[in-house]
């Protein structure tokens, strides 16, 4: 059974060797000759090895280049490419379908799991690594915001300064400045010319060591 056009296509038999953001910089260059790209989505674990998912902006531009670049040669293997069987997660927020995954339910605990546990904590009752407790209280925010131009980066180290931001930042295409909140310490806003551009620096820098933090981004809310 044949599957309909749409934004996004799933391509196999990648070059496994690859590094990740290698891969997507890779992809998106030999993609966005075909319309603008809103995500790339390449992991590396053991069912995603050698695929990823390309994300267009129209479907015109899917299936041109599904036509074109069938059987081409990406790094000595030929590409196979179909459409996705589902929608992609930047699609749906657009069109207002996006539907947040329900996480597995953790295993019920033992006795000695709760003292192990318990253990770990402080006598108030909060984690003893603040740390994973700050990032775990930030993650949500604005995570369900529809793709633009702006990001809102998160768990930026309190002595970091706009220009190591701009060190980061502005090695991708389209960046435009970056914009630090006075007297908030730990968020900033970076801006770039479209919304693609924004959406590869996001997939690009997501969880990025910087200091002792791991930056957590998602678009602006608008």
């Amino acid at each position: 059974m044949s599957i309909a056009p749409g934004h996004t296509l799933y391509i196999k038999n990648l070059q496994e060797k690859l590094r990740k953001s290698e891969l997507r910089r890779s992809l998106y260059a030999l993609f966005s000759q075909f319309g603008p790209i809103l995500d790339i989505v390449a992991r590396k674990t053991q069912n995603m090895r050698g695929q990823a998912f390309v994300v267009f902006g129209d479907i015109s531009a899917a299936q041109n280049a599904i036509r074109e670049m069938q059987g081409f040669s990406f790094f000595g293997k030929e590409l196979n490419i179909e459409y996705s069987k589902t929608k992609s997660d930047v699609i749906a927020k657009m069109d207002g379908t996006f539907v947040p995954r329900q996480r597995k339910t953790p295993k019920t605990e033992g006795e000695g799991g709760r003292r192990k546990r318990k253990a770990t904590e402080n006598p108030e009752g909060t984690p003893a690594n603040k740390k994973q407790d700050r990032e775990r209280k930030i993650l949500p925010t604005q995570r369900n915001a529809p793709p633009n131009k702006i990001l809102f980066i998160q768990n930026i180290p309190d002595n970091a300064t706009v220009q190591d931001l701009e060190v980061i930042f502005g090695r991708m295409p389209g960046f435009v400045e970056v914009r630090m909140v006075p007297g908030v310490p730990g968020i900033a806003f970076v801006e770039y010319a479209n919304q693609m551009q924004s959406g590869i620096a996001l997939n690009e820098f997501q969880h990025l060591p910087l200091g002792e933090n791991k930056l957590v981004i998602s678009y602006q809310k608008q």
